[in-house]
């Protein structure tokens, strides 16, 4: 019986949970200052997911980043460069996961669905996530 219980007190402990994120800030944001601020935020990553393909890549199999006011692109070692179009940006979200790790979770627009989970960046720190996210935001092609 007591298990139950430690079983149902740990499960919220586990769940990840949203961080809010100020838009109305974000949007005032000029494409030109959030360009720059990502090129410099973007490589300190613990590591990066992309979900379509379904593949995560550390830090230290990351060759670049190009930054612009076009898009992002992420060239690794393995792999062929993994690109976005900021007009295909659909915002970002910055999420706490258990264990202490935060992740922005970068969304796109996907046929028929408006906004589908495209990219997570993942931080051991709360602040570069949540200015991650901020300026993703900011990036969005549907504003």
């Amino acid at each position: 019986m007591i298990w139950r219980w430690a079983v149902v007190l740990l499960l919220p402990a586990l769940s990840s949970c949203a961080i809010a994120i100020d838009t109305s800030a974000a949007a005032s944001i000029p494409a030109e200052i959030a360009v720059a601020q990502l090129r410099g935020l973007l490589p300190t990553v613990a590591y990066f997911s992309c979900l379509t393909p379904q593949v995560t890549v550390d830090q230290i199999d990351i060759e670049g980043w190009t930054v612009d006011e076009k898009g992002l692109e992420i060239r690794t070692k393995e792999r062929e460069p993994f690109k976005i179009s900021w007009s295909e940006s659909r915002g970002a979200e910055a999420v706490k996961i258990p264990l202490l790790r935060y992740e922005v979770r970068l969304f796109v627009a996907d046929g028929d669905k408006p906004r589908k989970e495209h990219f997570h960046f993942n931080w051991k720190d709360e602040e570069p996530a949540r200015k991650a996210a901020e300026l993703l935001e900011a990036l969005r092609g549907d504003k």
